[in-house]
């Protein structure tokens, strides 16, 4: 069996992980950029056999629900990718999920469409895979494993938000249902990383921003039930994070450490110092999600 290597895409940096046996190490990493990518492609040819997933996490991704006739088989193909067509330049990492059936007569279907709305950045990296005809998984977005994420933390809210530190910034994802209907990525400066009283904050302003969005663009209705919110914060944290909020009656929020979510799925080692992505990255090398 093939080794796995997992690719961690961020704007600034791209780590390469191997995963063997619930455990995750760091191989390698490389600046994003032209320099690294050539660095990236020298070093594949070490380990040209592994089998590779590509996980990114960028602030370049779109998110939208449209209803769409019901159709099935062929006719719905072409349906979901004139539609995608029409909404993104370029298709080639875009995908549709459906979020189920309206209950009504037409049955219309309920669609995410999602897409990296800038695929400049892979390039030199798919590039240096394609060269070495490695072996390619595929190209994950972190949000499509939120859900997986929830589930395995025990969360089984119907509107959920899921927020995660990584080295690109936190993440929020709103699910519902136990389904993704939108991710946000708001950066982190370093003066706010290096702080923890900082980064508690930015827990509570970043968590308050997305769910003001969520209902700005009536996703959340404003006078519905409270959001649950699942906050994984950095090992030792928790009571600094839960002080610092969100302070929002109308988001319940629960913190759970880092090394606590990793238990809970089964991560049984990961990096000093890395963040929640080693729980994404995970999820992708036991059970990659299908779309």
């Amino acid at each position: 069996m093939a080794r796995k290597r997992l690719l961690y895409f961020a704007a600034a940096r791209v780590f390469l992980y191997r995963w063997a046996h619930g455990k995750l190490a760091v191989e390698s990493s490389f600046a994003n950029n032209e320099e690294g990518a050539h660095a990236f492609a020298a070093h594949l040819r070490e380990v040209s056999s592994s089998l590779f997933y590509l996980l990114v996490d960028i602030v370049e991704e779109d998110f939208h629900q449209e209803n769409v006739p019901f159709v099935r088989g062929s006719d719905r193909s072409t349906l979901l990718g004139r539609k995608l067509a029409q909404r993104y330049r370029d298709t080639s990492l875009s995908l549709a999920v459906s979020l189920g059936y309206e209950k009504t007569q037409r049955r219309d279907e309920r669609i995410l469409f999602s897409s990296f709305t800038n695929n400049a950045p892979f390039q030199p990296w798919l590039a240096a895979l394609r060269d070495q005809e490695v072996a390619i998984a595929g190209v994950y977005s972190m949000a499509l494993l939120a859900p997986q994420l929830a589930t395995k933390l025990g969360a089984k809210s119907a509107s959920l938000l899921l927020v995660t530190l990584q080295p690109a910034g936190l993440r929020q994802t709103y699910l519902e249902n136990g389904k993704i209907r939108f991710s946000r990525l708001g950066p982190i400066e370093a003066a706010d990383a290096s702080d923890p009283n900082r980064l508690a904050d930015a827990y509570d302003r970043e968590t308050t921003r997305v769910y003001q969005y969520l209902t700005a663009t009536r996703i959340l209705a404003r006078e519905g039930a409270a959001v649950d919110a699942v906050l994984v914060a950095p090992t030792g944290e928790r009571h600094r994070v839960q002080a610092a909020g969100p302070n929002l009656p109308q988001i319940h929020a629960v913190v759970i450490e880092l090394h606590e979510a990793a238990r809970a799925i089964g991560l049984h080692a990961y990096p000093e110092g890395a963040g929640a992505e080693v729980l994404f990255l995970h999820l992708l090398a036991k059970r990659p999600p299908r779309d």
